[in-house]
């Protein structure tokens, strides 16, 4: 390589190094620049949108006791905060004298201030025992009270029931059944 080469690609060399650094400390001055000016904040949220959540889980006590625990893949609130709208839930209640009844659907409301809770689409609830198959149901809190006022399917082991319209009084371990009402049950239920 001769000397003119050597000299004009040393030249390159410095001159493209001196190029890189003002680049660096351009790019740094603006840096410092722009985090030294108070930052606007522009809202892209609309004022009506909605909270929306992925993976909920809520437990619901009363005097130091969980009564009930909600789990549900997506859960959005409508724009007031007052209800929860939930997909693909479960809920486990914890009756006071003990056992679990679990209840599940694909779509449901959470009325936050009340806790109560609305179901619908494929709802099924179960216990160690029995299956409850229907539509739709109405969970109050206060009551501690499932209502179904939708055709409603239970079966045992051996057992099959049906009806129009159901309620079930959790801490009682009760059930009444209206409308409709048909029953098949296999084995001794008879002393």
């Amino acid at each position: 390589m001769s000397v003119r080469r050597i000299r004009l690609l040393r030249r390159l060399l410095i001159a493209a190094m001196v190029m890189i650094c003002l680049a660096v400390a351009a790019v740094y001055i603006g840096y410092r620049h722009l985090r030294r000016q108070a930052p606007v904040w522009t809202s892209t949220v609309d004022r009506q949108a909605l909270m929306s959540m992925e993976r909920v889980h809520h437990t619901a006590t009363r005097d130091g006791r969980t009564e009930w625990v909600l789990d549900a893949r997506q859960a959005r609130t409508d724009p007031e905060g007052a209800v929860v709208h939930l997909a693909d839930l479960t809920v486990r209640f914890f009756p006071v004298e003990g056992g679990q009844i679990t209840l599940s659907a694909r779509n449901g409301r959470l009325h936050v201030v009340s806790s109560d809770i609305e179901v619908q689409d494929r709802v099924v609830v179960q216990n160690e025992a029995y299956r409850l198959e229907t539509e739709r149901l109405a969970y109050d809190h206060g009551r501690r009270q499932i209502r179904i006022p939708a055709p409603v399917v239970i079966r045992g082991r051996r057992d099959r029931i049906s009806a129009a319209a159901m309620t079930i009084f959790i801490d009682d371990h009760r059930a009444e059944l209206d409308g409709a009402v048909q029953g098949v049950f296999s084995g001794s239920i008879l002393p």
